[in-house]
């Protein structure tokens, strides 16, 4: 079986400041697919056994971009370019593979890659954040 999704999101909202005569402009894209590949069945030698279990493949990419601009009305100021204030860039990077050994028994190895990159004038610094890992998990009754 195999299966997939794609999403994209857009969202821009507006706050009025009515004392300072600024208008606040912040827009949100996020963009994402998934991949999804299973086989019931799958044979695999194992210790002089010819094991049939299942395998699962997971695979996801989500990226999502937020910004401000603030448009300033004061008299003798008025612009009808933003100035960007701040934002992020978040790319989220995903790949798993699960082994069902039995009803019992079942095994898990993952890789997920997370970044966050300011935009515009953001003060935030680049964040990598890299994790990978082995399950193993025993059903007990």
């Amino acid at each position: 079986n195999l299966s997939g999704r794609i999403r994209y999101n857009t969202n821009t909202s507006y706050d009025l400041s009515v004392n300072s005569r600024n208008i606040t402009e912040n827009v949100s894209n996020e963009f994402g697919f998934s991949l999804n590949y299973s086989k019931n069945g799958f044979n695999l030698p194992f210790l002089g056994l010819n094991l049939r279990n299942d395998i699962d493949f997971n695979f996801s990419y989500s990226r999502t971009a937020n910004e401000s601009f603030i448009y300033d009305f004061t008299p003798g100021r008025t612009s009808t370019e933003g100035t960007s204030q701040d934002g992020s860039v978040r790319t989220t990077l995903e790949a798993r593979t699960n082994y069902k050994v039995s009803t019992m028994v079942t095994i898990s190895i993952f890789y997920s890659r997370s970044k966050n990159e300011p935009k515009g004038s953001s003060r935030v610094q680049p964040i990598t954040t890299n994790t990978a890992g082995l399950d193993v998990h025993i059903a007990i009754q």
